[in-house]
């Protein structure tokens, strides 16, 4: 028996070239549009202020905590003033400014411990646009660790004569919450 022979036709060997071609304009597509969106993720993250790592526009949240170490302060209650502390320091939303002031004896008087926005952990930006673990060792050398010093130094005052409290809370309400809108 004799077999038959296929015929070719014309148009076969362009069919594949024509497929190819689609699809090889379909990934081009697709890898445009996705470096365009990678772009635009890059460039909607605020931008940091380099020294107090604010965003540029101003913080999105203000925080000021005023320690006031003018009295003594025993074992039991240090311990949940730490607690506390380091709770209200973590609930900082990234971006957030937070301000620190020690209370001496004299009125109005304020000592800054501290003073910067929360730049955001490793864990708050996206791997594809930022570097993460650059973001987390910023994070711990510029707002982490500077709070570990302040916590510790929360039992450090010397005890005074008088706590002049209401004069160091208007001065922080001036001074701090009166800058921003």
């Amino acid at each position: 028996m004799a077999r038959g022979r296929r015929r070719r036709t014309r148009g076969s060997g362009r069919t594949g070239a024509i497929v190819g071609g689609v699809c090889l304009l379909l990934a081009s597509v697709v890898l445009i549009g996705g470096l365009g969106y990678l772009y635009a993720r890059a460039n909607s993250q605020a931008k940091l202020d380099k020294q107090t790592l604010c965003p540029i526009d101003g913080p999105i949240a203000v925080n000021a905590f005023l320690i006031d170490t003018t009295d003594p302060i025993s074992r039991t209650t240090l311990i949940d003033v730490k607690n506390k502390f380091s709770k209200a320091v973590s609930a900082i939303p990234v971006g957030g400014l937070l301000e620190i002031y020690g209370l001496t004896e004299k009125p109005g008087e304020l000592v800054k411990m501290f003073d910067g926005c929360n730049p955001g952990d490793g864990s708050t930006v996206d791997q594809w646009t930022n570097n993460p673990v650059r973001r987390q060792r910023r994070w711990e050398e510029a707002f982490s660790k500077p709070l570990d010093e302040v916590s510790g130094k929360i039992s450090d005052g010397q005890a005074g004569n008088a706590s002049p409290i209401m004069a160091a809370i208007q001065n922080i309400k001036l001074s701090v919450f009166d800058r921003f809108d």
